[in-house]
């Protein structure tokens, strides 16, 4: 998608107007359980990312059984201390004392973790 920012961003920051292109919030859940999957190193950052787009993870539906699979599977591999060394470092302080918890680190796993479930097929009575 192609599209200029809105024009009362641009006067608020004294900015030319430009064009940039960037994905649908839909296409960037996508191609980031894509990333997610095929990782050679488990990135704790991911999660977080799929976290803040949980909002379209509707879109987890359209992503081939196989890529979810190995999504969830690399999920099932990072702990809090690994999100903990990976991501708190990186946000300013109020968002990392709000993440920086065990607590929320359950809750955001556990929410990534049911939005790819949506994924895999019904289970089988």
């Amino acid at each position: 998608m192609t599209e200029p920012p809105s024009r009362s961003l641009l006067a608020e920051r004294q900015v030319v107007p430009f064009v940039f292109s960037h994905y649908d919030a839909s296409a960037a859940y996508r191609q980031k359980i894509h990333a997610f999957a095929t990782r050679t190193q488990v990135q704790a950052r991911d999660v977080f990312d799929l976290n803040l787009l949980a909002a379209s993870a509707e879109a987890a539906k359209s992503v081939p059984l196989e890529l979810a699979t190995q999504a969830l599977e690399q999920l099932a591999l990072i702990t809090f201390e690994m999100f903990k060394d990976q991501v708190i470092p990186f946000l300013p302080a109020d968002l990392a004392d709000y993440y920086g918890t065990p607590e929320a680190w359950k809750a955001m796993s556990e929410q990534v973790w049911n939005d790819l479930s949506k994924a895999l097929p019904p289970a089988q009575p």
